[in-house]
């Protein structure tokens, strides 16, 4: 069964995005010290600044639909599904190490080989979030959205 676990607060500049990164990076490796076995996690970013893909290196122009268009899924007959929005471990990998060797151009050998995402996906946010309360006020069953938009991913993270 999955556990869903939100870091939620409306004031700004309290670290809501790097606890939840954290979390979620903390989740995903486990401890074997502790015996805290590996989990699969789904991090979902609901900020329209999106700065969960740009903590892991992501060019936040490159990315394709965000979690804006999952929200508008039903309401404009998109058959758009979960898995097209998020940003698999591989490519979160791809992107860190990119932006290691940008951020280190004199560095010939390399990032460090321990630079890698495993059993974490992000599901990023852009700006266009910041309408979809305007677009849902109106609707019926604005308040499932969200869990409509995720549904999907029951069963297939922990």
């Amino acid at each position: 069964m999955a556990i869903v676990i939100a870091c939620v607060n409306h004031k700004g500049g309290c670290a809501r995005t790097t606890t939840s990164v954290n979390l979620a990076s903390a989740l995903s490796l486990g401890s074997e010290e502790y015996g805290i076995s590996s989990r699969r996690v789904l991090l979902v970013d609901m900020d329209p600044k999106g700065n969960v893909a740009t903590t892991f290196g992501v060019d936040k122009r490159t990315v394709g639909p965000t979690m804006n268009e999952l929200f508008s899924r039903g309401v404009d007959s998109s058959s758009l599904k979960l898995e097209d929005c998020t940003l698999d471990p591989d490519f979160l990998t791809r992107s860190m190490k990119a932006s290691w060797r940008k951020s280190n151009p004199g560095k010939s050998r390399g990032p460090p080989n321990h630079i890698a995402v495993r059993d974490l996906w992000v599901l990023p946010a852009d700006m266009d979030l910041s309408g979809i309360e305007v677009d849902l006020a109106t609707r019926v069953g604005r308040e499932n959205r969200l869990k409509l938009a995720l549904s999907e991913a029951m069963g297939s993270f922990d």
